[in-house]
């Protein structure tokens, strides 16, 4: 198992940044507003590195392409939001991530990009019982029921919108990745009503997941 020492943990929006961190504030040193947020934590042997990159896959993409330039981590952390796409999928759902299908990718030479996370990383999640899910990555919601149900014929679990920029990226760099997505809505009429309510609590939830994989990455 490779060992692990800087890890950046990539937000898509600041109120999941401060849900994730809120009980680690008087801890958190701030390393940068531009271009992208960024601060920083020491945790036992780890050294944490957590950004802000805004919404979609270009910012997700230049946030971990910066994140690698700048901080050469040994493992990147995609953590945040997603809507939930399976009729089995509830609101504060967490989920690790094995696969990431780009769903809105479309060209003439290349078929629809579907990404996989190392399955030593997959393993940890396995083994200390986090959920498992195919994430579905596109800049658009899945926001109504014909499009979910077409999502979750092709085995798609949960959807987001960075999700696969920033794996994508870790790929071309060759650096590990993980992807853990809690989910904030299921309703495809007031989606964007139960988002809001649940975005900034629901982090609080996955802040205990993602942090219970890094101390089982620590004792491999």
């Amino acid at each position: 198992m490779k060992e692990y020492k800087k890890v950046c943990i990539i937000f898509a929006l600041k109120k999941e940044y401060k849900g994730f961190t809120e009980c680690f504030t008087s801890n958190i040193e701030e390393v940068t507003q531009k271009p992208f947020f960024c601060s920083k934590l020491l945790y036992k042997n780890l050294e944490l590195f957590f950004a802000v990159s805004g919404l979609g896959k270009v910012r997700a993409a230049a946030c971990t392409q910066h994140l690698i330039d700048i901080y050469k981590p040994d493992l990147i952390i995609n953590a945040g939001s997603a809507g939930g796409v399976c009729p089995k999928v509830f609101p504060k759902d967490v989920y690790f991530v094995t696969t990431l299908v780009e769903y809105d990718f479309r060209s003439i030479r290349e078929k629809t990009p579907i990404l996989g996370i190392e399955p030593d990383l997959v393993n940890i999640a396995k083994n200390i019982n986090i959920p498992l899910a195919v994430l579905g990555s596109a800049d658009q919601n899945a926001d109504s029921e014909t499009k979910k149900d077409s999502l979750h014929k092709i085995g798609i679990t949960i959807a987001d919108w960075e999700g696969a920029g920033v794996v994508k990226t870790c790929i071309i760099n060759s650096v590990s990745c993980a992807v853990f997505k809690v989910v904030t809505d299921t309703s495809t009429t007031d989606f964007t009503k139960e988002f809001s309510q649940n975005v900034y609590n629901f982090n609080n939830h996955l802040n205990k997941v993602v942090f219970g994989f890094l101390e089982s990455l620590l004792n491999e």
